[in-house]
């Protein structure tokens, strides 16, 4: 069956499967405009614009909201819908952030480790909340704790508003909860976590401080316990290294060109940054 008034060339509107207020890009149901979105060379954002676009060209349809592409063909940050007044905050997918939607252009949008943060308050990903720092980005260093039973991810989000206390020191925490190990690795600016930098400390190993428990923590990444775990594996990091510290993007790069026998690997400098081609 061909694209016609029998079969519309995309799904009509408000039939999208997935949660309030986060409309992904409809696939078009004829094979040869498939192509066409795939043969163009677009990004996302501008696909999803061009598809609007034809949509309400072959329904004869208005749209209130055409997504915003930067140069670049990222999502614009703030995407508005003009007829409604109405703007909200996006991620790198264009999917809508919860809590932005508000009349007028919010002030401020929450980093991609908010975000992540955020979705895991409504049941999306696993049960460790990643560390943020104050501008909302990943940590380069995530920490989380995981069984020693059957090494499956601590839930740390249900056990840190139970028991705060227990993550008050080592000792504490050791106590309320036996089995339980540290896991810490470095990420990139997704907080996608980075080949062989992952490395399990055992928490039996580690004493508490003289500053420990003196402050009941609002959230993990303010503890002390974690300031611990980061600062311990950082110099496991020094030992295997020579650094104290993460790969930067260079180095990740240079790593993967190089496992991979890629012909084109970056120079760095010796701290992480590119090496400028004389």
């Amino acid at each position: 069956m061909g694209c016609g008034k029998d079969r519309p060339a995309f799904p009509p509107l408000g039939r999208e499967r997935g949660p309030p207020g986060l409309r992904p890009l409809r696939r078009p149901c004829c094979p040869a405009l498939t192509l066409l979105f795939v043969a163009t060379g677009l990004s996302f954002c501008q696909l999803q614009k061009q598809q609007i676009l034809l949509s309400s060209y072959i329904n004869s349809t208005a749209t209130s909201y055409l997504p915003q592409c930067q140069d670049s063909g990222d999502y614009e940050p703030v995407q508005c819908d003009l007829r409604r007044e109405q703007c909200w905050c996006v991620d790198t997918e264009g999917m809508e952030v919860y809590g932005t939607r508000q009349r007028g252009r919010p002030t401020r949008c929450p980093g991609s480790c908010e975000i992540r943060n955020r979705r895991l308050l409504h049941g999306v990903g696993d049960k460790s909340p990643p560390q943020c720092s104050p501008d909302g980005a990943f940590m380069s260093v995530q920490c989380k704790f995981v069984n020693t039973t059957d090494m499956m991810i601590f839930d740390l989000v249900h056990s840190y508003n139970r028991f705060p206390e227990a993550f008050a020191t080592f000792s504490s925490f050791r106590r309320r909860f036996p089995e339980v190990s540290g896991y810490c690795h470095c990420v990139d600016s997704q907080g996608r976590e980075l080949a062989e930098t992952g490395l399990e400390l055992l928490l039996d190993e580690i004493y508490d401080t003289v500053f420990a428990g003196l402050d009941l923590a609002s959230t993990f990444t303010e503890t002390t316990l974690y300031r611990i775990l980061q600062r311990r594996f950082l110099a496991v990091r020094l030992v295997i290294s020579g650094r104290f510290r993460c790969p930067t993007k260079c180095e990740v790069e240079r790593f993967t060109a190089t496992s991979f026998g890629h012909p084109c690997a970056p120079s760095c400098r010796p701290d992480g940054e590119y090496q400028a081609v004389v």
